[in-house]
Order: C-alpha cells, then structure tokens, then sequence
C-alpha cells in the first residue's frame, strides 16, 4: 500500500495534466491504463457488491486476499470495505496516479435512491504477471478529523 506521503505526491501529479512523464517517490508516471480501470470497477461489482465472489478473487491481489483461500474467500467474510447499501450506482472515476506497475483511482458510486450522499472508493492497483489486480480498497472520507472528547 502507498504511504500518505506517496499518495499526496499521486495526487497533486494527477491534476498536473498533459501526456509529460512525471517522477513521484512511487517512480514514473505514465498515462492510465484503461485496463486498470476496468478491473477497479469489476471488483467494486463483484467483492464490494459481495456478488459473484470467485471472480472477485481472481481480481484481488495479496494485500487484499490476506492469504485467504479461495473456500474461505468465498463466504464473504473478507478484507473488503463493502457497499453498505449494496445497489449503488457507478457514475465516475479518476485516476490519481498511475505507473507501468501501479494506479491508483477514485471511483464514485451513487446512492441517490437512499438519499445518501456518493460514495468514493480508492483502489490501488498493482500489475502482476501482466494483470491489473486491486491491491487495497477504502472509502474516502471527506471532512475533518473529529475534535477530541
């Protein structure tokens, strides 16, 4: 997983623009790979979803299996921050950073049929054996830290 000193550096790169190749403390970027973001968004209706878990395995990389087998995976008990109201909707993504081994995107879900506000996952993925898998998974947070009790 990236360091939040990595991460700030992904983001502030990403808003950047142009086809230029930039260096960050994660190493080259390079333009996004549709492919990643193809398997962000799978696993996101698969593992996220908790609908059709084998697929969802065969997208999740190490950091995300935890070393769980394929049996134990398929109970749904897994490292995976789900969608709480378990319909949304997808309706946007970007991609924060990206390298020849490693993205990071922002995919946001609607909710509006709950009256809840979107919801934003960050995926970081990782290529492995020339496949984009989903490396760690988290909803954004937006607002302040809470003031102390």
């Amino acid at each position: 997983m990236l360091g939040l000193g990595t991460i700030a550096v992904a983001v502030l790169l990403a808003g950047c623009g142009g086809t230029k190749q930039q260096t960050s403390e994660a190493g080259p970027q390079v333009l996004p790979d549709p492919a990643a973001m193809h398997v962000a968004r799978r696993f996101a209706t698969t593992a996220v979803a908790r609908r059709n878990l084998h697929e969802a395995y065969e997208l999740a990389g190490p950091q995300i299996r935890q070393g769980e087998s394929l049996r134990t995976w398929l109970t749904g008990n897994i490292a995976v921050t789900p969608d709480p109201l378990g319909a949304s909707r997808f309706v946007a993504a970007k991609v924060d950073f990206a390298s020849h081994d490693r993205e990071q995107v922002e995919l946001s879900f609607a909710r509006e049929a709950f009256g809840a506000k979107p919801q934003v996952f960050v995926a970081q993925l990782v290529k492995v054996r020339k496949r984009w898998l989903v490396d760690g998974w988290v909803p954004r947070v937006t607002g302040g830290v809470p003031p102390a009790s």
